[in-house]
């Protein structure tokens, strides 16, 4: 917890006697399972408790689970202040519902995005989704899976699923970002041992996570690559 955090949970408690998620969970009338979201638990807990998750994931999504381990991490330390944001998302009142925000939780996924994996879930257990620890992690995983898919369909043979900063890159960029590059990098013909080269340097999230790979390197899980003809990836 940053000094800024410390102070506005200091003032917060000043004015209303309650910690900000007392507050919320009162206002709301219902909470979530809040014991292993970024308000209870440090990153440094999550890596360590949910390692077997991570892992779990990234086999199953058939990704890389560095990338989901890198992404977490970012929007943990480096987005702090979306992080901080999380406590004031839930501000739209008028009509009596409550409207939550937008990016919120581990991995900070936009509410849009989460509704494209669970379409049928409320707004509120959406939220919970993104704030419980294991859940947030399945769908970090599944989101980079589904790029994954379309990346690879679209540029029909540039596979990225061994390559974290680059899955970090779509994860932290919008769909007709993905379909743009994919597009840029179509193949005529896809030969064995063909390379291509994506640029990360201009995303602060793809950056990072190729400078701090070691760091993950614990989480480092060997997708199954096609049976068919594919284009690797390198980075730069």
């Amino acid at each position: 917890m940053n000094q800024v955090e410390q102070i506005f949970r200091w003032a917060w408690y000043y004015d209303f006697g309650t910690t900000p998620e007392q507050s919320l969970n009162r206002l709301i009338g219902r909470q979530c399972d809040q014991s292993t979201s970024h308000f209870r638990m440090s990153l440094d807990d999550l890596l360590k408790k949910f390692e077997q998750d991570i892992l779990t994931q990234g086999n199953s999504s058939n990704v890389d689970a560095r990338a989901i381990a890198g992404a977490i991490a970012w929007e943990y330390e480096e987005n702090w202040r979306g992080r901080f944001s999380d406590r004031f998302q839930h501000s739209r009142f008028g009509d009596g519902k409550m409207w939550f925000g937008e990016g919120i939780g581990w991995g900070s996924v936009h509410t849009k995005k989460a509704r494209e994996f669970h379409p049928t879930m409320s707004d509120f257990q959406l939220q919970c989704l993104r704030l419980e620890a294991a859940s947030a992690i399945k769908l970090v995983a599944e989101i980079m899976n589904r790029a994954a898919e379309r990346y690879f369909k679209i540029s029909e043979g540039v596979w990225i699923r061994d390559v974290p900063s680059v899955l970090g890159l779509l994860f932290n960029t919008s769909d007709s970002f993905l379909k743009k590059s994919a597009e840029k990098r179509k193949l005529d013909k896809c030969e064995p041992g063909l390379v291509v080269t994506l640029t990360i340097s201009q995303n602060k999230m793809a950056s990072w996570i190729q400078a701090n790979l070691n760091r993950f390197s614990k989480f480092k899980t060997n997708p199954k690559s096609p049976d068919e003809y594919y284009a690797k990836v390198d980075v730069e």
